[in-house]
């Protein structure tokens, strides 16, 4: 989708600068994509207690990079 939007210039330095983008768009997919998976995790974070969830931190890495991996294809 393209979008047109206005954003400090500050803000998107710091940006690039803290997600190591070397573009704008790396920098603004990288910060959505960070601040939808902290959302989700959060999210994740109220059902402790609630359900039986097995704690496999290779697994839930390996995850991660394989989804990583398919964004950037």
């Amino acid at each position: 989708m393209r979008t047109t939007v206005i954003i400090p210039d500050e803000l998107l330095k710091s940006a690039m600068r803290v997600t190591h983008a070397h573009t704008k768009k790396d920098a603004i997919l990288t910060a959505l994509r960070r601040m939808v998976r902290s959302s989700k995790a959060h999210g994740i974070k109220g059902l402790f207690g609630k359900v039986d969830v097995e704690d496999n931190l290779k697994e839930l890495n390996a995850l991660e990079i394989a989804e990583m991996k398919a964004l950037y294809k």
